[in-house]
């Protein structure tokens, strides 16, 4: 396709519909100097082995995102688009692609976010996303993952948790966080801990998990059997009342073990409710609107060197 415009695929009546156009499997398609442009979804790349599109083309102003790359692989580096003017999940959409590289010459401009997060993948830290020129300047995540990956620092740029439909983020591998970043999360969204999340700030470089605006949000909540290391961490702003289990700033229930060292659990409803499960705690703070820690169930709670103040009910509660 040859100078080309492709627009206006809308039709919803066929989840197969809606892409300006969809490219599976093994299929081949040479594009160049084509606008694909007002679909439901630009482009879609479904199954395919390192798909590519060329940096002579256009993607604009489709409701939904401009290019879908789900279950990929080795997908490389993105670059050199003109990507602008993408509602929905904005410039980008990659899910259960792996590790993937956004190229420092793509036009990311105007679009609802530069890149949201399906399940599974994860941008290489040598990427490029712009802190500027989108509607939020932010990576959305609407992830579950069930394979082991990282969260980069991006100069500028946060990671917004906002799963509208089941209000949470699951974690059933291991999710590394690098220090620097931060982690928003919208009105009563959540994370689910099932497996291993290393959140290892660095002094002068730490990590939090906060609201986006003035949303109130759930809880880091560790699951039987999870495990969680966060060293210098700020878990701060969950409020949310709409669910019973929200409101903490961490859940550790059944099995799960937490060590939390150099943190501060701050601006919460509760700070840390621990059922059954492990915490260990040094070098910290608590300080919430109730109750800093509570143990029940028959955990297993050490504190260490830490200053639990501040908190309006009970600074330990067992």
């Amino acid at each position: 396709l040859d100078y080309c415009t492709v627009e206006y695929a809308t039709d919803t009546s066929n989840s197969s519909n809606g892409y300006g156009m969809r490219v599976e499997g093994t299929a081949s398609v040479d594009l160049d100097h084509s606008t694909i442009q007002y679909n439901r979804f630009g482009i879609l790349f479904q199954g395919a082995n390192s798909p590519t599109i060329a940096s002579t083309n256009t993607i604009r102003n489709n409701s939904q995102a401009g290019i879908v790359f789900s279950s990929c692989s080795s997908l490389g580096t993105i670059d050199n688009l003109t990507v602008t003017g993408n509602g929905g999940q904005g410039a980008f959409y990659v899910e259960s692609s792996g590790q993937f590289t956004i190229g420092a010459g793509n036009t990311i401009t105007g679009n609802t976010w530069p890149l949201t997060l399906g399940g599974n993948s994860f941008p290489n830290p040598a990427s490029t996303i712009p802190a500027t020129g989108n509607t939020h300047n932010d990576i959305q995540v609407i992830a579950f993952i069930t394979k082991n990956g990282t969260w980069p620092a991006f100069p500028g740029v946060d990671y917004v948790v906002n799963n509208d439909y089941y209000k949470r983020i699951e974690i059933h591998a291991t999710l590394t966080i690098d220090p620097g970043v931060t982690v928003r999360f919208r009105s009563a969204n959540s994370m689910l801990i099932y497996g291993t999340l290393n959140a290892r700030g660095e002094p002068g470089t730490t990590i939090t998990f906060t609201r986006d605006g003035s949303a109130k949000w759930g809880t880091l909540w560790f699951r039987p059997g999870s495990s969680g290391d966060l060293d210098y961490c700020t878990v701060e702003y969950a409020t949310d009342t709409s669910n019973s289990s929200n409101g903490y700033g961490m859940r550790v229930e059944g099995t799960a073990s937490v060590d939390l060292d150099h943190s501060t659990i701050q601006y919460n409803r509760f700070g840390v409710y621990v059922y059954g499960g492990k915490l260990t705690m040094v070098t910290s703070t608590i300080a919430n609107h109730g109750t800093g820690v509570s143990a029940d169930g028959n955990p297993a709670v050490e504190i260490g060197n830490s200053h639990i103040v501040g908190n309006s009910s009970y600074g330990v509660l067992n």
